[in-house]
């Protein structure tokens, strides 16, 4: 039987991850800071990756890890993303590697790529040096990784999930949900952005446990799919059992992004951008090199008629 840690355990991905790893009778270590919150049915690793790093002693035995946790979709100081997404994550890296561990699989973020420079679809290799101290963070610690590990026995894999979402409309979607369920205005049909279910990213990463790769390899995660705020908001009205609301002219929605972004002091336009800016991504590296296909579009996981 495999024997696996997960971080982040008790994360939106992370309870996905472990619930799928214990259907398939794989051993589940979970590292979380506090032992009550592992998800049942797992064994607990209690540490703090803020402060302290579990050793290779405490990572005997486990064949793959699956490194969640960081600090994201938060405003934080620019010293605690790095300590958590880029120190702790080539710091257990080292220790898995010490530890004779088979595999480290991180989850990045599309993030660490920078700003999108066009609409046109990315590739792993179009990164923009613009980045976020987020997204900064991420890119660091991949960095970290690819230099470190890339003559090494463990193999690497590197995510990079698109905006995740799940049959219910929560994760990152769940603002948006509770919108569409209040009945707040539809969007106009203005930009697109990509997507992933957490069901297809949580199969990448089994996928990774059952056909275990050599080297380091680095891939965008999505559904090949792209979504405008429009049709995202329509496809969680019809969750919903509801039809679509009325619209409003693109002027209003220019100036109540700006009261958003005042009143969060928030970057401006960083609201509008959010909503109707572009970001697509292409997965067909993944697809090419490992035969995974998406099982998921937005409306398939909702359960409603695609649009």
């Amino acid at each position: 039987m495999p024997r696996c840690l997960v971080t982040g355990a008790n994360g939106y991905i992370g309870r996905e991850l472990c619930r799928q790893l214990l259907a398939a009778d794989v051993d589940v270590v979970a590292l979380v800071r506090d032992k009550r919150t592992a998800p049942s049915g797992t064994q607990a690793l209690v540490a703090d990756l803020a402060s302290r790093i579990p050793d290779a002693r405490e990572l005997d035995g486990i064949d793959v890890v699956f490194h969640l946790a960081g600090i994201a979709h938060q405003r934080s100081t620019a010293e605690a993303y790095a300590r958590i997404n880029f120190d702790a994550t080539w710091m257990l890296a080292r220790a898995a590697a010490d530890a004779g561990v088979g595999t480290f699989l991180f989850t990045s973020s599309i993030k660490a790529m920078g700003e999108a420079p066009s609409a046109a679809p990315r590739t792993e290799e179009r990164i923009s040096e613009q980045r976020d101290e987020y997204g900064l963070s991420k890119w660091r610690a991949e960095e970290a990784l690819r230099r470190e590990f890339a003559r090494t026995e463990m193999a690497v894999v590197i995510l990079r999930p698109c905006l995740v979402y799940d049959a219910d409309a929560s994760g990152n979607l769940g603002a948006l949900a509770r919108a569409a369920q209040r009945g707040l205005p539809m969007p106009p049909e203005l930009g697109a952005r990509s997507m992933i279910s957490r069901e297809d990213l949580v199969a990448v990463m089994l996928d990774f446990l059952q056909r275990p790769s050599r080297g380091v390899h680095t891939y965008i995660v999505c559904d090949g799919d792209s979504y405008s705020s429009r049709r995202i908001y329509r496809a969680l009205r019809r969750a919903a059992g509801r039809g679509d609301t009325m619209s409003l002219p693109l002027w209003l929605w220019r100036i109540a992004c700006v009261g958003l972004d005042v009143s969060a002091r928030l970057d401006s336009r960083d609201s509008y951008r959010r909503l109707f800016g572009t970001e697509l991504y292409d997965a067909r590296k993944l697809r090419a090199e490992r035969g995974w296909q998406p099982q998921l579009n937005l409306e398939q996981a909702l359960g409603v008629a695609n649009h």
